[in-house]
């Protein structure tokens, strides 16, 4: 588990935006994805839904958050 993973993490969770989340961290929206599909495998939970264009923080999003 990489800290900057955690830190895009936190930061989506914030925004619920991947292009937001891109420009605050200074990334390319594709960076974030990868990201966060790496830490969900990682953790094998999903930890966002993906709604057309809406993200919304699962359960397990929400534990990690906290």
């Amino acid at each position: 588990m990489e800290l900057r993973h955690l830190a895009t993490f936190r930061t989506l969770a914030t925004t619920l935006n991947f292009t937001q989340t891109a420009a605050l961290l200074g990334y390319v929206q594709s960076s974030v994805s990868a990201q966060i599909q790496e830490l969900e495998a990682e953790l094998g939970v999903l930890l966002f839904d993906r709604l057309n264009r809406r993200v919304i923080l699962t359960d397990e999003g929400q534990r990690l958050l906290v």
